[in-house]
């Protein structure tokens, strides 16, 4: 026996009933042990029940060990108790945290009883039946207590017995002892008043405010009317720093938060007592993210940088905070940074060899924010021929620039550029291209006349352009125009001097062909003036073999009247001049409906998109802007008269990154390219210029030199910006 118990008991004795069953298959001849009903001398017997003292309380959490005696002796185990009292009465489960015996939670029933002799109170507990698994079979166990009340209740003990049903053919009964105790049942003191202060909200954000309770309580915990109450605190301030508690017993303040973060204690003195909380005063959370290439498009191969820049809820920058990087495509280095003073962090994204879009993604402060980046495979995509003049003569000489970018508008370099021409010669007749991706030359004009054309050839992609070779004998001068003074609104006759006139020579009011042209002799022409926006403008006379003469601000247009000619289908046109009243879209929409055409809607680009008003209707009637270009829809070809002051001071434009919808109100001075430099003069960086020509977008990409079209007074134009700023034209 001494044997079998060596080997049972470190068994995992959470298993009580595999160690008793074990037993029981090992030692057939133990479960005889089940008829001995012996009942130990500790056990209450009678039958007959005495008043309980009422003073006597069981209930509460009982603590203690059950000692198995048998059919084996398995030392002592931990057991615990939950209990409730209801009168004689009394309920609980088993608290499995703090028990050993058993893998369930089996609830109790029991009562409490006088005892025969009238001083040791004595109680029964019947646990309800409940089931567990045993060498994968189920069984059924209960269990009782009977026993004594010792201490007033602070202790449990007594005979401990189970019945176990379903794993051998008769029932099997386990005994034991037990020995349960409770802490001491708290006694009643006396109390003092208290003063319990509450700060909401908390935590509290710097430089906002909170709301202060103090309330005072008496020992009976009612409260205390009428009672002065201080407030401090070692951060921040407090208003009012005294105040009187109300019926409820509550005296009320504000805290002012301050600019300094940190933990606050809050502190209330009055009636004798003192309160204190504490509150977290916190910087402003991290409420914006962002994210930004230089470069949305890259080449395999190629790398752009990258900005974050990391702003709190008062906009100001977040200082030394984590930045983690990451991209579905290519690389990021480094992938984690901090932000610097200004709230910004940089890193380099590096294009790998397979093209794609990759989404770089920047975390910080539970933020998350992402860019996403074309990478292209590059090639050579433009060729562009820049001539110095556009006219020699025979014999004579101009410079030309060819430049070859890739299709993201950058130099080609080591490329090779073949050059060559009509009517002339180019020098030389290739060359490789410069860091700026750039071959110069020269173009020699023959000795034939007429209009040469000139190529520069790299790859697959070509540039041609002409330029005039002139008859010095036959090409046109033209040397005055008269009257040199005229109305905005046109309809001047002028009369043009000069020499080699032809009957089908053109007259030009840059840009705009002069109307009801009339050859009179070789030595001049007449005709009337088209609209114009009040201005000087150059008068330009063109053969029918294409030579040509200019007179440099030739006329001036005068008068508060512009006509801006608008076509059928969509328009992008900016104010000419500032209106005698300010305009809405509807007044817009109303007048120049009144002047015979019909325009449906006029729309604004508006943040990131395009802002529409529909003509007729109140809604979104916006206001028409000097230096705004506006995107307006009409029904048929008509010349829009507007009437106002010319605009003769700078108009500031305010630009924002991304596109912008602007026209440019007073200076006509512009071309494309000396516009974006303008701009890059003043801070703003901008990569990308475009009107609306011809039903579609132009676009010129700012640093190279082809498509350098004039800037006109009364167009609108869309750019797109890198950086923000408010730019004077």
């Amino acid at each position: 026996m001494d044997l079998l118990k060596a080997k049972l008991i470190p068994l995992a004795i959470s298993s009580l009933i595999g160690l008793i069953l074990t037993f029981l298959l090992f030692f057939p001849l133990m479960a005889a042990a089940k008829e001995k009903e012996n009942v130990s001398p500790h056990m209450i017997t009678s039958k007959q029940v005495f008043q309980v003292d009422p003073s006597l309380i069981i209930s509460g959490t009982y603590v203690g060990t059950v000692a198995i005696t048998e059919p084996v002796q398995l030392g002592e185990l931990d057991l615990a108790f939950n209990l409730t009292e209801q009168g004689n009465t009394f309920s609980g489960s088993v608290n499995l945290t703090r028990t050993l015996v058993f893998s369930g939670a089996p609830t109790l029933q029991g009562n409490l009883t006088g005892s025969l002799n009238g001083i040791t109170p004595t109680f029964r507990l019947d646990s309800a039946q409940f089931n567990e698994t045993v060498s994968k079979q189920q069984i059924e166990r209960q269990f009782s207590l009977t026993g004594e009340v010792l201490q007033n209740g602070q202790i449990l003990q007594g005979i401990y017995e189970e019945t176990i049903t379903g794993f051998t053919p008769e029932p099997l009964t386990s005994r034991g002892l037990f020995l349960l105790s409770r802490p001491p049942l708290p006694t009643e003191i006396e109390r003092s008043p208290t003063l319990q202060v509450q700060v909401n909200p908390s935590p509290l954000v710097i430089d906002s405010t909170a709301a202060i309770e103090a309330t005072l309580l008496d020992g009976g915990a009612q409260p205390i009317e009428g009672e002065r109450i201080t407030f401090s605190s070692d951060l921040g301030s407090i208003s009012p720093s005294e105040a009187d508690t109300d019926s409820n017993g509550v005296a009320s303040a504000t805290l002012n938060a301050g600019s300094t973060p940190g933990l606050a204690t809050v502190t209330a003195t009055g009636g004798g007592v003192t309160g204190t909380t504490t509150v977290l005063i916190t910087p402003p959370a991290v409420t914006t993210l962002t994210l930004t290439a230089e470069d949305i498009r890259v080449p395999t191969g190629g790398e752009t940088s990258l900005t974050v820049s990391l702003q709190d809820g008062l906009g100001q920058p977040v200082v030394g905070e984590t930045i983690a990087l990451s991209t579905t495509l290519g690389s990021v280095s480094p992938i984690s940074t901090t932000t610097d003073a200004t709230g910004q962090a940089t890193a380099t994204f590096t294009a790998g060899p397979l093209a794609g879009r990759a989404t770089v993604t920047a975390q910080a402060s539970g933020l998350q924010a992402s860019v996403d980046i074309a990478i292209e495979n590059p090639g050579i995509s433009t060729v562009n021929l820049v001539l110095g003049a556009d006219e020699l003569l025979p014999g004579g000489q101009t410079s030309l620039v060819a430049t070859v970018v890739d299709q993201f508008g950058r130099p080609v370099v080591g490329q090779l550029v073949s050059l060559f021409g009509s009517l002339g010669a180019a020098s030389p007749s290739s060359g490789i291209t410069d860091n700026n991706g750039q071959v110069s030359g020269t173009f020699i004009a023959g000795t034939r006349f007429g209009e040469a054309r000139v190529t520069a050839l790299s790859g697959s992609a070509s540039d041609t352009t002409t330029i005039l070779i002139r008859d010095p004998a036959t090409a046109p001068t033209l040397t005055a125009v008269t009257p040199n003074v005229g109305p905005s609104i046109g309809g001047t006759l002028v009369t043009l001097t000069g020499s080699n006139f032809e009957s089908n020579t053109e007259v030009y009011f840059e840009p705009t062909l002069c109307e009801n042209i009339s050859f009179v002799s070789s030595t001049e022409l007449t005709c009337t003036t088209p609209p114009h926006f009040p201005a000087k403008t150059h008068v330009s006379v063109v053969n029918p073999d294409n030579q040509r003469d200019r007179l440099v601000d030739g006329f001036t247009y005068e008068g508060n009247t512009v006509l801006v000619a608008l076509q059928s289908g969509w328009n992008f046109i900016g104010l000419p001049l500032e209106p005698d009243t300010p305009y809405q879209a509807e007044d817009v929409c109303s007048e120049i409906n009144s002047q015979g055409s019909s325009i449906t809607e006029i729309q604004r680009w508006q943040d990131t998109g395009w802002d529409s008003h529909v003509c007729g209707d109140s809604a979104n009637n916006f206001d028409i802007i000097l230096g705004a270009g506006y995107y307006v829809r009409s029904s048929s070809n008509i010349p829009w008269t507007i009437e106002g002051t010319v605009v003769s001071n700078p108009v500031p434009i305010s630009i924002e990154t991304g596109w912008n919808s602007i026209s440019i109100p007073h200076i006509d001075t512009y071309t494309a390219e000396s516009l974006c430099a303008a701009f890059s003069d003043q801070g703003i960086d901008v990569e990308q210029l475009d009107r609306w020509y011809a039903g579609r977008w132009d676009s010129h990409v700012c640093g190279m030199p082809f498509n350098d079209y004039p800037i006109v007074i009364g167009a609108g134009y869309r750019i797109k910006a890198t950086s923000s700023g408010v730019f004077t034209p």
